[in-house]
Formats: C-alpha cells, sequence, structure tokens
C-alpha cells in the first residue's frame, strides 16, 4: 500500500511544494505566511473543512507562483517611490499574472487557486461592508488580470474603474517580468482619478495618526513626478506590508514571529489590497478560531524541530556479549520460526538450464537433440513476502532494566530475521528533552496554560533509526549501545511515522511491531484527546494493508489499541514472549 494513503491532506500538499518546487514547508500554530524560502502551513486538526483545504491549497499555489516568477526586490523600491496606494495596484496585477503562467505550467494549480478565491468570497460576503472603493478596484484588476470571471462581491464601480485601463491590464497579464508590471501599475496609479486617491489618504489619517494625514494628503493629490512623492513619505511612516495592512491590532503584532510576516513571497511584497493577499489572513484566522474551539482534536502545534536520526556507532560497545545470554532464546526461536514457515516457503523450480538437477520433462530432448538444457534449479525464498518493522517506545519510563531488555530484543529481532532474510527496520520512539512552551508563549504572547489547552503536543517529536531496511543488522546492532530513554509517549505520530516507511517497501505482507510500557502521553491538557488520536492511527495503518501489533511491558492499554496485542507483565518474561508472538504473526497463525 503507498504511503500517501497514511497522510493527512496537509502532509500531502506539503510533500508535493517539497518534490516539486523544492519548496521548505513547515507547520506551525495558526501561520499561514511564506519569507521566499519557506511556506509556513497553519496546524489544523486531521478532519479539516473542504473550502479551507481548497483555500490553503490555493494559497500554497499562489506563493509557489510569487517564487518561481516574481522579482520580489522590486516591491519595497516601488512601494517607497510610489506608496502604498501604488503598491496595491502592483501586487493585484501581479497576482493575476503569475497565477496565469502557473496555471499554463501546471493546469492542476488553477483549480487550486479557484477554490481558493471561492474561500475569499465566501468571506468577503460576510463582511460586505469592510472593503473601500480603491479595495474594489485592486480586486477588480486582480481578477481581470488573472481572467477570472467577475465576483459578485466586488462592486460593479470597481470593474469600470478597472476597465477605463484595459490596455494596461492587458499588457500587466501578459508581461515576462515584474518590472514590466511595474510600469502598467505606475501608468494606472498617474492616471487614477484623485477621488480615489484622496479617499486613501484620509484611511492612512486613521490608521497611522493625525501627525502625518497633512503630508499624506499633500502627497496623494500632487501631480508631480515620483521622486516629489518620495519625499513626502518616509520609510517610518509608511504601513507595513504585512497582513492585516495598516488596520493590523496590537495583539496581532504580539502573536506574529518577526521576520516572517505577511503572504507575499518575500518580505516587503505583500498587500491585502489583492484579494489573494487577504487568503492569508483569512486562513489564519479561521485557524486560530479552530485551535481555540478544538480542544478535543489532536493538533500538533509545529513541526519545525522534531528530530529523526541515525544515530552513531556506539564506542566500546560490544552486542556480541549480550547475544551470548540470549543465544538460548533465539536459537531455539528461530528453529521453531524457520519450521513453521518452511511449509509456507515459496519454492519454485528455473528450467531449462545447462546444470544443476536433470529435469523429468526435459529429457526428450537427449533422444531428439533439441538441446542440452535439461537441468532444473531450485529457487526457495526463506523469508518469504515479508517486511517488518519494530517500534521501540523510549519514553522516561523505559529507563534501567526496560531499556536494557529493549536493546536485548532488537537484537534478537534483527539478528533472526536477518537469518531468515526477512528485510526489517528498527525505530525507538519519545519526544525531544526541549519543551517549546515557554519560548513559544513568550513569541506569540499565548499562555503556557493556554497552548496546552490548544495544541495536543509543543514538545518536538524524536525518532532514532537505529536498522534500516536496506543495510547489514551487525551494522546496527553496534548503534543499538546508543539506546537511551527520552522523554513522552506520542505513540500515534509515532506509528503513522513508522508506517510510512514500511509502506514503501514492496513485499507483500508488511508487519508493524510496537512495544510500550505505558499510555500516549504528548503533554497534552487532556492527553484523552491523544489515547484517542492513537487509536485512530492504529486504525490508518490497518486500513493502508499493515498489520500492527502491540506489545504492552505493563501495560494493558495496548489491548484497547491495537487489533493483535500481548501484554508482558514479568520483564525477564520479554524476550520469550515477544519471539513467540513474533512467530505467530510471521506464521500467520
Amino acid at each position: 500500500m503507498h504511503s500517501k494513503t497514511l497522510e493527512t491532506s496537509l502532509e500531502k500538499v506539503s510533500h508535493i511544494l517539497s518534490h516539486k518546487y523544492g519548496v521548505n514547508v513547515i507547520f506551525e500554530g495558526s501561520s499561514c505566511k511564506t519569507d521566499g524560502n519557506t511556506i509556513y502551513l497553519p496546524s489544523l486538526p486531521e478532519n479539516v473543512p473542504d473550502d479551507l483545504m481548497g483555500a490553503v491549497r490555493g494559497w500554497c499555489d499562489h506563493e509557489v507562483s510569487h517564487i518561481l516568477y516574481t522579482q520580489t526586490e522590486l516591491g519595497p523600491y516601488f512601494q517607497k517611490k510610489h506608496g502604498r496606494q501604488a503598491f496595491g495596484i502592483l501586487n493585484s496585477l501581479e497576482d493575476g499574472r503569475i497565477e496565469r503562467l502557473l496555471s499554463e505550467k501546471y493546469p492542476g494549480a488553477s483549480i487550486n487557486l479557484k477554490e481558493a478565491l471561492q474561500f475569499v468570497a465566501k468571506k468577503e460576503h460576510e463582511n460586505a461592508s469592510g472593503r473601500s472603493p480603491f479595495n474594489h478596484f485592486t480586486a477588480a484588476l486582480y481578477t481581470r488580470a488573472a481572467g477570472r470571471p467577475d465576483q459578485d462581491w466586488v462592486a460593479p464601480q470597481g470593474y469600470m474603474a478597472a476597465d477605463a485601463f484595459s490596455e494596461e491590464i492587458e499588457a500587466a497579464a501578459r508581461a515576462e517580468t515584474t518590472e514590466e508590471v511595474a510600469e502598467s501599475a505606475r501608468r494606472i496609479w498617474e492616471q487614477l482619478g484623485t477621488d480615489l486617491k484622496k479617499e486613501d489618504a484620509q484611511e492612512d489619517d486613521g490608521a497611522q495618526g493625525g501627525d502625518s494625514s497633512d503630508s499624506s494628503e499633500d502627497q496623494h493629490q500632487q501631480e508631480g513626478d515620483g521622486e516629489e512623492e518620495t519625499d513626502d513619505e518616509s520609510p517610518e511612516e509608511k504601513p507595513e506590508s504585512a497582513p492585516g495592512g495598516p488596520e493590523q491590532s496590537e495583539e496581532q503584532e504580539e502573536k506574529e514571529p518577526q521576520g516572517k510576516r505577511g503572504s507575499g513571497s518575500s518580505e516587503g511584497f505583500s498587500s491585502e489590497e489583492s484579494p489573494m493577499d487577504r487568503l492569508s489572513s483569512l486562513i489564519s484566522k479561521e485557524a486560530e478560531q479552530s485551535s481555540t474551539e478544538g480542544s478535543d482534536s489532536y493538533r500538533v502545534y509545529t513541526d519545525r524541530y522534531d528530530v529523526v536520526e541515525v544515530p552513531e556507532q556506539a564506542d566500546g560497545y560490544d552486542y556480541r556479549e549480550e547475544l551470548k545470554s540470549l543465544e538460548s532464546y533465539a536459537s531455539c526461536m528461530r528453529r521453531k520460526l524457520l519450521q513453521t514457515l518452511q511449509g509456507r516457503q515459496k519454492v519454485r523450480w528455473l528450467r531449462s538450464r545447462s546444470r544443476g538437477k536433470l529435469d523429468p520433462r526435459a529429457l526428450h530432448r537427449l533422444r531428439t537433440n533439441a538441446s542440452p538444457k535439461v537441468f532444473r534449479q531450485q529457487r526457495v525464498r526463506k523469508g518469504g513476502d515479508t517486511a517488518c518493522t519494530l517500534l521501540l517506545d523510549v519514553s522516561a519510563s523505559m529507563r534501567g532494566p526496560q531499556i536494557k531488555l529493549c536493546r536485548h530484543l532488537a537484537l534478537v529481532f534483527a539478528q533472526t530475521l536477518s537469518l531468515l532474510e526477512f528485510p526489517t527496520e528498527i525505530i525507538a520512539f519519545s519526544t525531544a528533552d526541549r519543551d517549546l512552551r515557554y519560548e513559544i508563549s513568550q513569541e506569540t504572547g499565548v499562555s503556557e496554560q493556554e497552548l496546552a489547552r490548544r495544541y495536543s503536543r509543543i514538545i518536538p517529536l524524536y525518532h532514532a533509526v537505529f536498522k534500516q531496511f536496506d543495510e547489514p543488522w551487525k551494522k546496527a546492532a553496534r548503534r543499538l549501545g546508543q539506546l537511551r530513554s527520552q522523554a513522552l509517549t506520542p505513540l500515534g505520530e509515532s506509528l503513522l511515522f513508522a508506517a510510512g516507511r514500511l509502506a514503501r517497501r514492496e513485499e507483500r505482507r508488511k508487519v508493524l511491531m510496537c512495544l510500550t510500557d505505558g499510555e500516549p502521553v504528548t503533554g497534552a491538557w487532556n492527553e484523552q484527546v491523544t489515547f484517542e488520536h492513537a487509536r485512530e492511527a492504529v486504525k490508518r495503518i490497518s486500513h493502508a494493508g499493515i498489520e500492527p501489533v502491540g506489545i504492552g511491558i505493563q501495560a494493558e492499554c495496548v489491548q484497547d489499541l491495537f487489533p493483535r496485542s500481548a501484554v508482558i507483565y514479568v520483564l525477564e518474561e520479554l524476550t520469550h514472549t515477544f519471539l513467540s508472538e513474533l512467530r505467530k504473526v510471521l506464521s500467520q497463525q
């Protein structure tokens, strides 16, 4: 089964962007922004509404089109020279141009962009009184440049004003560079009626304070060249090009991490005059609302700091000494397992060979001299068409003798299945020893208690791949000396992580054995959500064609989570019980 069946919709979007465009994608809080190199998507629950999912896909494609086609360095220069309003015209035209280019190259992007605009339209209908005549004008410029049908939430006067500049819009839509679009925007700005310019100056007055109102209004009414406008507007006075524009609240200011603001593909190249650039703040608002209302859904604040490592080999660690004490278990279990599997091994004969055993079916060729190839050769697949993964819980409660037993078990597992030619992988899971709650609280202005209520996991995941499928088990055995206990037990996410790797294998059967000593814990306010997420993860894994098996160390919760499970109450019985269960699973008993 393909690993895509184990991914959420947002994860699929992330992989497509990473693989197709080389764009780094990070899920984090309610973020919906980009800095030109990385796209930040909101961390949403898995049951994302269809319209919001469409908006996220469309916004991602829009930002990718900026990254591919926009000369982002022109944005701040143009805004400084001609002002915020003129820059809004440039950005609306540029948004339409780049979306046309992306849709021509990737037709599927056209569908995503259409869904995103529908999301904007829905929100604009809900807040019909929130847009000024200039907003309607730039929205009309965007839809004309993008080649989209007229939107009923855009006032007819906006399209009437835009149609007066049809030549400039057409030139911008067919332009090859952002610089050409900027020339069209400049011409529109210079010919634009003073009523729209005056209105915007009055809006700036209310947003920036009375001290700058006179100079701003004078600037917009001037008939002089661009340099005179530049003199009247200092960099300190111009509004910041970030989501929310001049109307951004102080609370939003506190919650936005510095250096990653805005929905444009580069700092300074964004303007909420364009409908598509309003999309980021609309998505962020929706994500923020879902985080405060959706405390019964499993949500992760960020995946940015998650750790996946292949540990170094441990100096001075001799795995052979540990295997000696387990040889009686291992040899006995290997013998039983091999005996069980021998009756199930696939045996096939390769015929028409020049050496091997005589093939009774080909002996007639000797009499007729038809061919000297009258031999056959036997081919036996020892392990069968099965791949196995061992997922080890290395949470804090696994310290001392339990972590040692886990190492013993991993050694026997790797050695036994290697000799039987079963492809195997061994992964340890927990969370990293880094609590992000304080720094996130300081960055966002949200209390640590509230973060714990909103998000099920804030601490980074930790996965250590001790043995990969296609490497010798002895190489992995030397790494197992680095097996250490960590922190919490993010069972659901780790099951999906291991299953995603296992799903890429070509073997017909795929078995995922998980060893844990307690219930799933991620530091959530309500750990029942964490437990239900683990239960749902097991269902998704089973649906993907993978067989999950839970082994509990004095932990009966595996019986409620896994369709097949075993509980070990005496630690000394761990290795024997585990191997016994393994034999039953592999022999399909």
